[in-house]
């Protein structure tokens, strides 16, 4: 596999990283009653080590590609969480939300897919 697929590589399983992250810090932060009182549990150190797992690929993607390949792939978490949210915390899929998830995908696409 060479190198610059690589980066794109780590940059898509780092969009999946953190956008997990993101489902888990939802989860704790409906279960705090105020912002400044965060109940410290396994989501909260899950959603940290998804986050730090993906930051680190996120670091080796950008030195294997260039950033303007690596980042519209990264934009693909907005994917991710629409899918995780209707999953997990029941979210409606709207025809708007399909709407701009079509132009994500046509732009990373164009921005990041042309001669990878």
């Amino acid at each position: 596999m060479k190198e610059k697929s690589k980066g794109i590589i780590y940059a898509l399983v780092a969009s999946l990283l953190i956008s997990g992250a993101q489902i888990f810090f939802k989860t704790v932060a409906e279960q705090q009653q105020t912002l400044f009182n965060v109940r410290i549990d396994s989501y909260f150190f899950l959603g940290i080590l998804m986050y730090a797992i993906g930051f680190y690929l996120v670091l080796l993607s950008f030195k294997k590609q260039e950033v303007t390949k690596v980042y519209p792939f990264i934009s693909l978490s907005y994917i991710w969480i629409l899918f995780l949210s209707a999953i997990f915390f029941r979210e409606t899929i709207t025809i708007t939300k399909i709407g701009g998830i079509l132009l994500i995908v046509f732009g990373v696409s164009f921005i990041g897919g042309s001669k990878i």
